[in-house]
């Protein structure tokens, strides 16, 4: 699975505790904020080309 923008690459996942930012932040937990960030991410970029679409027109 690759890493997240902003996580780097993290050894041994499940067994690990990250801190982000004031919670203690478990493998999966981790995963879940991955794939969240992923999906605004994705978001943000569908809303910048559909802002430029708009202007064009």
């Amino acid at each position: 699975m690759p890493a997240c923008k902003g996580t780097g690459s993290i050894p041994n996942l499940q067994n690990q505790s990250i801190r982000h930012g004031s919670y203690l932040v478990t493998g999966r937990e981790q995963r879940m904020t991955c794939i969240i960030e992923r999906y605004y991410s994705r978001k943000q970029i569908l809303q910048g080309i559909w802002e430029t679409l708009i202007v064009v027109q």
